[in-house]
């Protein structure tokens, strides 16, 4: 039976890279939400519930009436959360599903998913939350072409999620890729 780690934490924390690391490094298989909602995204399947509720499905539009209003990302959340969690569990049983010899001799499965939340718990065997200092988490988000504020708007919207993490394992990502690698290997060699 393969395991299943949830990886999850605060924006630009370095998830993309620990995903990276458990899948080149640890052999494990990816599920990305960024991804899926991305893939469900251009495929067409928000553009009525958006239009109906923004009068657009522009995502720059939607993105910065988001970092404005709660109550614009609490709509955004009940539109898209439902959606990709549903799809993220459809990829997980396909890939838990299929026998070792269709896994290409992949140890285990690693979702990363941003705002993970018991309420639409996804079974695992644990679950990670990465984090790094504001000061790396504010150059990561302006090297991505975010304007200071709208970097520090993003970080300051995800600070309850950050004080009421209840993961299993935390890993402070202020190094850089090989001690980040190395925390990844002490976790999971342990399970």
């Amino acid at each position: 039976m393969q395991k299943i780690i949830i990886i999850t934490g605060t924006v630009a924390s370095g998830k993309s890279t620990a995903l990276k690391i458990l899948r080149d490094k640890f052999a494990y298989h990816i599920i990305s939400a960024d991804e899926v909602y991305h893939g469900l995204l251009s495929n067409g399947l928000f553009d009525d519930m958006f239009i109906k509720e923004f009068r657009t499905k522009d995502k720059v539009f939607i993105r910065e009436r988001m970092l404005k209003s709660d109550e614009t990302r609490n709509t955004l959340n009940e539109i898209t959360h439902p959606k990709i969690i549903a799809e993220i569990k459809r990829l997980l049983g396909c890939l838990a599903g299929s026998t070792s010899h269709d896994n290409d001799g992949r140890k285990g499965i690693a979702i990363e998913i941003p705002l993970f939340d018991k309420i639409n718990l996804i079974k695992h065997d644990i679950s990670i939350f990465i984090t790094a200092s504001l000061k790396i988490r504010l150059n990561r988000l302006q090297k991505r072409g975010l304007s200071s504020s709208e970097a520090q708007k993003l970080i300051d919207i995800q600070l309850n999620y950050e004080t009421q993490n209840d993961c299993d394992y935390t890993i402070n990502n202020d190094g850089d890729e090989t001690e980040l690698e190395r925390k990844l290997q002490k976790i999971i060699s342990d399970f």
